[in-house]
């Protein structure tokens, strides 16, 4: 008799895995939100692992932790009956969407300082922002640093090109994308295609609870660097 699907066993190594995953990060963020003066809500723009990880190492020795938005609200509580310190719910209730959280004893002016310093470049994804207008102008000089074979990809992609004597040459003057308006799909391949970089890596701070009675620090009070990259399984880089 055919085994029933139903029937199926999960091996229990994967299951405390998961879950062993998920109550690290809980402690994680519970054992920060004790030690540190202020907890930093952050939204973020744009986000790529590598640029989240970074910037960790920047704000070293304040912690700052991304996960499962539905475990740092267990961690830090939902509501006055359940939050770990009093107050910090009404940050626990606006994590949502692209947010975090930064564990620090830097004062506002200087975390607002970190990320106005820290905005890498990126390539821009489709239906963001463009930054700046990226316009190509008519003859071979605009794709010159292309290989012929790139030329059919470059019309698929709305670009009005030809092959002449083995270059690449564009018909007219074509603009790719104008500042402020959004991206349509090609765009962002293309501007992707042509290395061209329209779009920044940014942080704002949402809200702000302030720790009325912080343990004192003993260390660098950074963490373990594996512990933290563990955290980012969830933050999925962008193609």
């Amino acid at each position: 008799m055919p085994r029933s699907k139903r029937a199926k066993v999960v091996p229990g190594s994967k299951v405390t895995k998961g879950t062993d995953r998920k109550e690290k990060l809980i402690q994680k963020t519970r054992a920060a939100c004790a030690q540190h003066r202020y907890v930093y809500l952050l939204d973020l723009e744009n986000c790529r692992s590598s640029f989240l990880l970074s910037l960790r190492q920047r704000l070293r020795p304040s912690q700052l932790i991304y996960g499962n938005n539905k475990l740092l609200q267990v961690a830090l509580g939902n509501g006055p009956q359940d939050e770990l310190k009093e107050g910090i719910s009404r940050i626990s209730k606006q994590l949502k969407y692209e947010k975090c959280l930064l564990f620090t004893d830097l004062p506002e002016s200087e975390v607002k300082r970190h990320f106005a310093e820290f905005q890498p470049a990126d390539f821009a994804k489709a239906g963001s922002v463009a930054l700046s207008t990226v316009t190509l102008a008519e003859g071979p000089e605009a794709l010159q640093n292309w290989p012929h074979s790139m030329e059919t990809q470059f019309r698929q992609l709305g670009l009005p090109t030809i092959l002449k004597n083995g270059a690449i040459h564009l018909l007219g003057n074509y603009t790719v994308c104008t500042e402020g308006e959004a991206l349509t799909p090609a765009a962002a391949q293309l501007l992707k295609k042509l290395d061209v970089k329209t779009t920044r890596f940014k942080v704002n701070i949402e809200d702000m609870w302030t720790n009325p009675d912080p343990l004192e620090n003993e260390g660098s009070g950074g963490g373990d660097e594996g512990e933290e990259e563990g955290d980012d399984e969830e933050l999925e880089e962008a193609e």
